[in-house]
């Protein structure tokens, strides 16, 4: 199917939808374009920015469990009016705080709204009523929708802040997003597509019985899964890492104006965006190993020219070291969920959850360690552990192919 009937094909809901992830895309990377102002602003310690990113990985992982099973239990348009007005709140209060506390709240309170409506996007897609190689590709375009929104953030903030210079200013503005994707959801089509949701969910489920599948423990445990949730949690402390301390460690770090680091994180979510973008429309004839493994070395070779930036540092430098840095990360969730789900397509659920976390919990991890690195010695040793950490994935990779290489069948998960 080309593009152009592919576009047609889409139904009203499903545009609202990739809207939304849009959206989540520019919101949910806000913080690391603003660490500077909000540090200056609230008199933030590298320990408290840590603090921030620990906590928004735990509203995370809180909102994916809101966004998942919830949405068979419950209508999608009453979650989505729900996860819509605890986005408002929660801006509300992110900026009016005037302390860590009540900043902390707000922030743990928007990543769990944002998180909710991201994983119910999701699963929304899932439910309508479309063929299966149409579904696969508005899942696909929903990933594209999230990094186009991690790309326009920093261009929001560079040009918000030179109107009006306070970190408050880009979050307030957003309480028109999500005003208007409330009248988009409560347009007339949409409740039709809404109620036809529940008809498909109910004939896929009477068509298409339960199957036996793995419980958590066994697919956590296993031998030929495991070196997959190391490399998930790797290269959550790489991307999240990166997102969010790169503006700092460029600024306080290299001496890089703070506009210069916000475009060279630009070009390392352009990179993302082209890497997934030729994941979901170019065909390639190069395995999931060869793909997953080449990316990864081009990643390694990048992280490590940006922690060790010469000083001074040349714009070209900075755009194209972070531009391939994202191509060679860009695809790694699709490529390992993919992989995984070669030898247990009935637990593609679980695999998607499983690997989820692992990234939270390595943005988390990213959070405590480069704060408390950043405190204790200086930024630029902190960001270090970024590129050691995308040794680590590029290895774990590895291993993980070499298990599944010399254990081709997996259909036991205590193998």
């Amino acid at each position: 199917m080309n593009t152009r009937a592919f576009i047609k094909q889409i139904p009203p809901l499903a545009w609202v939808i990739m809207l939304t992830v849009l959206c989540a895309g520019v919101f949910g990377n806000l913080l690391g374009n603003l660490t500077t102002e909000l540090s200056d602003d609230l008199h933030l310690s590298a320990k408290h920015i840590g603090w921030l990113v620990f906590i928004g990985s735990s509203g995370s992982a809180i909102g994916a469990f809101l966004g998942g099973d919830i949405a068979y239990r419950v209508r999608p348009l009453i979650l989505v009016y729900a996860y819509l007005a605890g986005m408002l709140a929660s801006i509300v209060l992110l900026v009016s705080s005037t302390q860590f506390t009540t900043l902390a709240i707000g922030f743990l309170c928007y990543e769990i709204m944002l998180t909710a409506l991201l994983m119910l996007s999701h699963t929304m897609i899932g439910q309508m009523d479309l063929t299966s190689a149409i579904r696969a590709r508005m899942l696909a375009l929903l990933d594209v929708g999230w990094s186009v929104g991690a790309s326009i953030a920093p261009i929001w903030v560079v040009f918000l802040l030179r109107g009006y210079p306070s970190w408050r200013f880009p979050y307030a503005l957003f309480i028109l997003l999500v005003v208007a994707l409330i009248v988009a959801y409560s347009h007339t089509i949409i409740r039709s597509s809404i109620n036809a949701i529940h008809l498909h969910r109910q004939s896929s489920a009477d068509a298409h019985p339960t199957q036996a599948s793995h419980t958590y423990w066994q697919l956590i445990t296993s031998r030929w899964t495991i070196w997959a949730w190391v490399a998930a949690i790797l290269i959550g402390y790489v991307e999240w890492g990166h997102t969010y301390w790169f503006v700092n460690y460029a600024h306080q770090g290299r001496a890089i104006s703070l506009d210069n680091a916000r475009w060279g994180l630009l070009a390392f979510t352009a990179g993302m965006v082209l890497a997934r973008a030729w994941q979901t429309f170019i065909h390639s004839n190069l395995s999931t190993e060869q793909r997953l493994i080449r990316l990864g070395l081009v990643g390694c070779v990048m992280f490590a020219l940006i922690a060790w930036f010469p000083n001074p540092t040349l714009m070209p430098y900075v755009l194209g070291t972070n531009f391939l840095a994202g191509v060679g990360i860009g695809i790694v969730f699709p490529i390992l969920l993919n992989h995984l789900i070669d030898f247990a397509p009935h637990d593609t659920a679980k695999f998607s959850a499983l690997l989820m976390l692992g990234i939270l919990i390595g943005a988390q991890l990213a959070g405590l360690i480069i704060g408390y690195i950043t405190e204790h010695l200086n930024i630029n040793w902190g960001y270090a552990t970024i590129a050691l950490a995308m040794f680590g994935f590029t290895f774990a990779t590895l291993k993980l192919f070499a298990v599944h290489k010399r254990h081709p069948s997996h259909s036991n998960p205590s193998d």
